[in-house]
């Protein structure tokens, strides 16, 4: 179950890594390795969600849902606005 909640952290953190590495090194791919690896994290934790449902542990499911799509929403717009920066100094 914890699983789901550390894979999802490794590829938050590499899909907010990636644009940074980009601003320094040109590589057309980066950006796409991102937008994967945000995806990736976002279908952990769903798996971390549905672990929590199969176990019927509805009371971590409460505690933890709303912080989870403030996580997930706040994930998805900083790599976006990351990976938008990098494209447009790319195409300068």
């Amino acid at each position: 179950m914890w699983i789901w909640l550390v894979l999802s952290i490794i590829f938050s953190l590499v899909s907010l890594v990636l644009p940074v590495i980009r601003f320094f090194k040109t590589n057309k791919y980066l950006h796409l390795y991102s937008f994967i690896s945000v995806g990736l994290a976002l279908a952990c934790q769903i798996f971390y969600v549905n672990s929590l449902v199969r176990t019927e542990n509805f009371v971590v499911l409460l505690e933890t849902s709303t912080l989870l799509a403030k996580i997930s929403s706040a994930l998805f717009i900083v790599a976006l606005v990351f990976n938008l920066t990098g494209l447009m100094k790319q195409k300068k």
